[in-house]
């Protein structure tokens, strides 16, 4: 097959214990008619000669290497090269099994959406995400997709180029945070049909705890949140109507839940200016207000503290924490 039907994206910064793996299981595919796109982001360890190497004895692979920018400006990079006619997404850490492109080549859906392996840094499964159906895009589709969290991120999705290249849709190099999913609601905005594949060929390696980028929380932080969901929450107005507003309350309850649990274990001194921007959020105050569902399986002690909606009272129980 000489016709490439596959870009693959991958950015890759400072992972050189783990890219060979990511590479190999593209280039072993039983699929033969794809690019590798490999976007060495201002590595400091061996990543970039890595990839060099595999450029060298592979025809498939194609290398930009730039300066450290992040990773939605690398996505960018690679998006700017891409000639395949469909765009796939993997992390560098991340791996697929052998058959992954053969699976979600036959269908002419705009979006097609596989199931993931969830493993830990040593290999073991901790869970498998599957989901089946094929769907016209709609209103029903997409509150459904976004309930079960699977708009939020970039991966385990074959995109088509076409769509991608009318649309120019982009990665927002502006966002720290949430980026994969501003991306993937922008371009679900322009899909006719979408189908859902259940098989779980897409290996997502997590390290540590699952928290939002593992980022200490500040201003910088919070406002990055707030500005990413406003996006969402605008582009999605304009299919769901009036029901985002129940879409949104509860993805942005799960969000800021994470974010307080992810204060409370953190090491980190929080300035009380930081505490107290967070609690002016509408959507944190909202789940404040239902703090008793939100925080069920947290002692009443707890529960009685949020629903104080105090950043003072919130701020003495994190000093009283460390």
């Amino acid at each position: 097959m000489n016709e490439k039907k596959f870009s693959i994206i991958i950015p890759v910064y400072n992972i050189e214990t783990v890219i060979s793996r990511c590479i190999e299981s593209i280039l072993n595919q039983t699929l033969d008619g794809f690019e590798l796109i490999l976007i060495n982001d201002g590595s400091l360890d061996g990543s970039g000669k890595i990839c060099d190497a595999y450029q060298k004895k592979d025809s498939r692979v194609k290398v930009i290497h730039q300066k450290n920018s992040g990773v939605s400006n690398a996505r960018n990079s690679g998006l700017k090269i891409a000639s395949g006619k469909y765009i796939i997404f993997i992390d560098g850490d991340d791996y697929i099994e052998k058959e992954y492109l053969e699976r979600i080549c036959n269908s002419e859906c705009d979006l097609v959406i596989t199931g993931r392996t969830v493993r830990d840094a040593d290999g073991e499964i901790l869970e498998y995400n599957k989901s089946s159906g094929n769907n016209v895009i709609n209103a029903n589709t997409i509150e459904d997709l976004f309930k079960k969290n699977i708009l939020n991120c970039c991966y385990a999705k074959r995109f088509t180029r076409d769509i991608i290249v009318k649309n120019n849709i982009r990665f927002n190099e502006d966002l720290k945070v949430i980026e994969d999913t501003v991306f993937v609601v922008e371009y679900i905005q322009h899909c006719k049909n979408v189908k859902l594949i259940d098989n779980c060929d897409y290996q997502y390696v997590r390290y540590g705890e699952n928290t939002l980028s593992s980022r200490p929380i500040n201003v910088e932080l919070i406002e990055n949140i707030e500005k990413a969901n406003a996006f969402i929450e605008n582009r999605l107005f304009q299919i769901l109507g009036d029901g985002i507003k129940k879409v949104m309350v509860k993805r942005m309850s799960e969000l800021y839940k994470g974010i307080i649990f992810q204060m409370i274990n953190d090491s980190n001194r929080y300035s009380y200016s930081t505490i107290k921007k967070l609690f002016k959020k509408e959507y944190f105050r909202n789940m404040l207000n239902n703090s008793d569902s939100v925080f069920e399986d947290e002692s009443e002690k707890f529960r009685k503290l949020m629903k104080a909606k105090s950043p003072f009272l919130f701020w003495l129980f994190l000093i009283s924490t460390k």
